[in-house]
């Protein structure tokens, strides 16, 4: 038998699950926006590729992706991994990093799929 609620009980149901799809959308698109940010005026630096291949896609088929390696202005170095990208291991490629935050990384030119630290 289905649970019946009165009308308030109703409204109080439909008030939690808008305000929790807004919060979802308000973290996401804050991610967004911060990544964006701190990517405005980006270090370039060229990095290694360490690892290539592919994956199963959700949608069907495969995707491919890399992980890669570089070092920022203070030494470290610093793995990530970005999908929709080919290459072989040992090929260099042209990465960019926040200056103030040396793992918030992506590929140059990525768009707004930033690469995050593995």
């Amino acid at each position: 038998m289905p649970i019946r609620l009165n009308e308030s009980q109703s409204q109080f149901v439909g008030a939690i699950v808008a305000a929790i799809f807004g919060i979802g959308l308000f973290v996401v698109g804050g991610r967004l926006i911060v990544y964006e940010y701190m990517l405005a005026e980006p270090v370039t630096v060229s990095g290694l590729i360490v690892d290539s291949g592919n994956t199963r896609s959700s949608h069907g088929g495969n995707i491919n992706f890399i992980r890669y390696e570089f070092v920022d202005q203070l030494g470290k170095t610093r793995l990530g991994t970005s999908s929709g990208y080919s290459g072989k291991k040992g090929d260099n490629i042209l990465l960019e990093y926040c200056s103030r935050f040396p793992s918030i990384h992506r590929v140059a030119g990525e768009g707004k799929t930033s690469g995050k630290e593995d």
